[in-house]
């Protein structure tokens, strides 16, 4: 696994045979960050400290693409409740977008005070 940190021309990305994470844009408030494989306790500690690279670098409106996540551990279900939480606080926002109905579960069970800003995956995403 490999974990590179910077901005949208030297991205922070990870990867090993299950999991990749990139952000696929970047600017002084806001990034988008793509994630995908299967997020086990390992591939979270990556995307924390990728995130957490985003948080300190001012980013307070974070978009988690998680799309094509096939799996999920409880600690990243944790964690992502926890970044929300930060963010929020921060007055800023993560929005999870391309959550499929199990993960979507999952995440709400985990947030019911601060519920998170799901969106479900488009058409051609269900298709794919």
């Amino acid at each position: 696994m490999t974990l590179f940190a910077g901005t949208e021309q030297d991205e922070p990305s990870a990867a090993h045979a299950e999991f990749d994470v990139h952000t696929a844009h970047a600017d002084p408030m806001r990034a988008n960050i793509r994630v995908s494989g299967d997020l086990d306790d390992e591939a979270t500690e990556v995307l924390a400290e990728v995130i957490d690279g985003h948080v300190r670098a001012g980013r307070r409106f974070l978009r988690l693409h998680v799309g094509g996540v096939r799996a999920v551990s409880p600690a990243a279900v944790a964690m992502i409740a926890a970044v929300h939480e930060r963010l929020l606080a921060r007055r800023g926002t993560m929005i999870l977008t391309g959550v499929r109905a199990p993960l979507e579960v999952e995440l709400r069970a985990a947030t019911p005070a601060s519920p998170l800003f799901l969106v479900a995956p488009t058409a051609a995403e269900q298709q794919g």
